[in-house]
């Protein structure tokens, strides 16, 4: 190794050294137990790298529902100010979800916990969970992410930690739902939401084909319906086929059925 080799390699340890004793000083402003301060000095070097790859990271205590730890990328990706943040914890992240995804997402959430839940302690230990769902995100507006979680135990805590991972998917459209993926070392799991899937559903249908369902909700008959768009009852038959099959139902009043859900939720 050359003397300019060492130089430089001396260098950038110190220079790590410097970003991690920053790090962990920031960590004692956050008024964190012992026990949690503690883990989060052992994975300080790895947040520190998250925010470089710009990966948000938060730690989140279900029970209160609050937020012990969030990173500074997660917040400038939010356009939020950290504290207010950790004080209204999870209520205070729901603003920044999309309207049309909110519910869904908790929903499939508590599905997530409820399948915990169920689980041996052992089982819990492996447990991981990922979900795609949009936010509002400071310079793009509303922004698909994919956020991953896994339960932490930390010895001498009563309550285990959630270490949620938010990595910013801009412009994606792929994603057609909200679906979550739940497994563990021994089973897996997909969750979805039985409301999303009826209103994809009716997403689905042709414009005229909505214009037909959504008379027929309010009460007209096929003739009624035929005279008010200005085509044929032939026709007015054709698209409610064509409703009934595309919805999965048997007949004109589950297909109303469903919409009147969706339209409830909407």
């Amino acid at each position: 190794m050359t003397v300019a080799t060492k130089i430089n390699t001396i260098n950038s340890e110190d220079k790590e050294k410097n970003i991690t004793q920053n790090y962990l000083k920031h960590f004692k402003k956050l008024n964190l137990n012992k026990d949690i301060g503690t883990y989060l000095e052992t994975k300080a070097k790895e947040f520190l790298f998250m925010n470089d790859m710009q990966i948000g990271v938060y730690l989140l205590d279900h029970n209160g529902g609050k937020y012990l730890y969030l990173s500074d990328y997660l917040v400038n990706l939010l356009g939020c100010k950290k504290r207010e943040l950790m004080d209204s914890g999870i209520d205070g992240m729901a603003k920044f979800i999309h309207p049309e995804d909110i519910i869904c997402l908790f929903e499939i959430l508590d599905q997530a916990a409820k399948v915990i839940q169920s689980l041996d302690e052992q089982e819990k230990k492996s447990v991981s969970f990922k979900i795609n769902y949009r936010i509002k995100a400071k310079k793009v507006g509303y922004s698909w992410v994919m956020q991953i979680n896994k339960i932490i135990y930390v010895d001498e805590i009563a309550n285990p930690i959630d270490l949620g991972y938010m990595i910013s998917i801009p412009g994606n459209s792929n994603f057609k739902e909200i679906i979550g993926y739940l497994s563990s070392d021994k089973n897996s799991w997909e969750l979805r939401n039985k409301n999303q899937n009826t209103k994809r559903l009716i997403n689905e249908l042709s414009e005229r084909e909505k214009e037909v369902l959504q008379l027929a909700t309010n009460g007209h008959k096929s003739k009624e319906i035929a005279s008010i768009l200005e085509i044929s009852f032939q026709t007015i038959k054709i698209h409610r086929r064509n409703i009934i099959r595309k919805l999965g139902v048997t007949s004109t009043i589950d297909a109303i059925r469903l919409f009147e859900k969706v339209q409830e939720r909407a």
